[in-house]
Parts: structure tokens; sequence; C-alpha cells
């Protein structure tokens, strides 16, 4: 009963993406598909589409729609502690690449236990349309408990 639950979470997130073609990271990087060099997420970037813009989101966008430009790069940052075993799962709908996953501990060696730190994720917003970036803090081991913290943002391309 206790790997029930964990069990019932991983096979929905492999079935949430082998049916959406998502983009899932669990303190790494990983992409449902593997995109053939010089494509970002397999499919081109649109033709007038650059990269210069930067839209910064943290936890206190949560719950909103944040207008981007195609080709435009999100940086999501969340608060994360996994020296107490709590990290963020990531999920992004099919029109969001995520480029870069890194955890940056507040403190010096990032070994003490509850030091914590911050999750960065860099996302490439790659054609027109409605998109979410929805993520969850647990702990993995556990489970889902019903009392995990969630964060979700639409990002509307424009």
């Amino acid at each position: 009963m206790k790997y029930l639950l964990p069990a019932i979470l991983g096979i929905t997130c492999m079935l949430a993406v082998a049916f959406t073609g998502c983009t899932v990271t669990t303190g790494g990087t990983a992409s449902a598909t593997s995109p053939a060099p010089g494509l970002v997420g397999g499919i081109p970037p649109a033709p007038t589409a650059t990269l210069s813009a930067v839209t910064e989101i943290s936890a206190s966008d949560n719950g909103r729609i944040v207008p981007v430009n195609a080709g435009s790069l999100l940086t999501l940052r969340l608060a994360e502690n996994p020296t107490t075993g709590y990290q963020w799962i990531l999920i992004t709908g099919k029109g969001l690449n995520i480029t870069r996953d890194v955890y940056v501990p507040a403190e010096a060696t990032g070994t003490v236990t509850g030091s914590g730190g911050t999750r960065t994720w860099d996302i490439v917003a790659l054609r027109p349309g409605i998109e979410t970036i929805h993520a969850t803090y647990l702990r993995p081991f556990e489970g889902i408990t019903g009392n995990e913290t969630v964060f979700t943002v639409t990002v509307d391309i424009r």
C-alpha cells in the first residue's frame, strides 16, 4: 500500500507525457522527444521569433496568465529545499521547451539540511497558442498526500 500512490503518480505522469507530448522535469531536464540538432523541442522556431525577450516568472505569478511572443524565453524561479527531500515536479505543454534546469543552494556547500535554495528553469515559447506550466512541490518518495504546494501559470504565446 505504501508504494501504491507513488506508482499511480508515476504511471499518470508517464501517460500524460506519452499522450500529450509534454515535457517533465524532476531535478534535471527531460523531454518527451529528442530534438534534432539545431531545433528547439524538435520544432524550428518561427521565422520572426527572437530569444532576446526574457520574461521572469516567480511564485508571485501563481495562477496568472503571462503573455509572451513566440520565441521568447521565460525564466521560472521557485524556492526549493531538496536537502529535506522536497523538489518541484514540472510539467509543460508541447508549445514550451525547457532548455535549462538548475538548482542553486542558498548556502555555499548546498549540503546543510534545511538550507534550501532556488530551482531555475529556462523555457522557450515555441509557437502561438495557450500553454500551461504546472509544478507540484513534494517528496517523490512519499507520493501524493493532498497537501502538496502547486504552481500553475498559463502562457499566452502570441
